[in-house]
């Protein structure tokens, strides 16, 4: 969690940008139609993609091979047959709320229980004309690790969600390609530099492009390292190795006696990192307060 001072006006506490302060919901009728004023979809070319906005009959065709390890299942599938489906995902969106709601068919991808796939599962998509619903759930089993690779060709238009359920002590590596010929998925990549701007460089001023790339690289180990995410429960793309479990832990919402929350400054206080560690004496953590990794203090 981030914690951000949040200043006021006559209309009440400005929005940070911040995933945990996004309204989600699975029904699209409860976001309203985005438009050029709103600071979310700013830099987004709404013409290109206002049609996804509103409910559209499905015209498209998508084909496609599945390279499949041992160890790993994939099948076509309803997915709102399927126990897992909405378990991690609540649309953020109008478009992956309509996804959601509408689409009648996508993959869902299962990794076996403590199953060490070195090999990615490889998943290539091929469309064929039109516009499409989808929404892709991957299943991870409890203590797995798996690589998933989305090679995403051809030419349709695709609304869609790629929901993720992860086992305990998962582990999941997820790759996305596109190599489609359309001019509209020109806006997904929009929308992550817009995540970039809200979250990181309208707060900072970069001197130079060294300094810039620097910003970058420690915004980019926040964001797939320490920021929550919503599609994943919430959780984090890729969770720090070394984190402090107490063997006798009675409730998730009580710390033990011999345990604190530390919290890591990132850029300069913009963002903070919490990890909870042993509690030490003050001469011992002074000692070592200077350890880059908060994480396996």
């Amino acid at each position: 969690m981030t914690l951000t001072y949040t200043p006021t006006h006559s209309h009440g506490p400005l929005p940070t940008g911040s995933p945990a302060d996004r309204f989600t919901s699975r029904d699209p009728e409860a976001f309203e139609l985005p438009s050029g004023r709103d600071e979310e979809w700013r830099f987004t070319p709404l013409a290109k993609i206002r049609r996804f906005f509103e409910p559209f009959v499905p015209d498209g065709v998508i084909e496609g091979t599945n390279h499949v390890p041992a160890g790993a299942q994939v099948d076509v599938v309803t997915p709102s047959s399927l126990r897992s489906f909405g378990a991690a995902l609540v649309p953020a969106d109008r478009v992956s709320a309509l996804a959601m709601q509408r689409a009648s068919h996508g993959l869902h991808v299962q990794v076996d229980a403590g199953a060490d796939i070195v090999p990615p599962i490889v998943l290539e998509r091929i469309g064929a004309g039109g516009s499409a619903y989808v929404h892709h759930v991957v299943d991870i089993g409890p203590n797995a690790r798996a690589t998933v690779v989305f090679d995403h060709r051809g030419a349709i238009q695709v609304a869609g969600n790629v929901e993720v359920v992860l086992g305990d002590g998962a582990s999941l590596q997820l790759v996305s390609i596109n190599d489609l010929a359309s001019p509209k998925a020109n806006a997904i990549c929009e929308r992550v530099i817009g995540t970039i701007r809200r979250e990181c460089l309208d707060w900072l001023i970069p001197l130079s492009e060294s300094h810039l790339r620097s910003i970058l690289k420690a915004w980019v180990g926040h964001y797939n390292h320490g920021r929550s995410h919503m599609a994943l429960g919430p959780g984090v793309p890729d969770p720090p190795s070394q984190v402090v479990r107490s063997a006798t832990q009675l409730s998730r919402h009580r710390i033990g006696e011999r345990f604190v929350v530390r919290a890591r400054s990132l850029l300069g206080g913009l963002h903070h990192e919490y990890c909870w560690c042993p509690q030490w004496p003050d001469r011992l953590f002074a000692e070592h307060r200077g350890c880059r990794n908060a994480f396996a203090c």
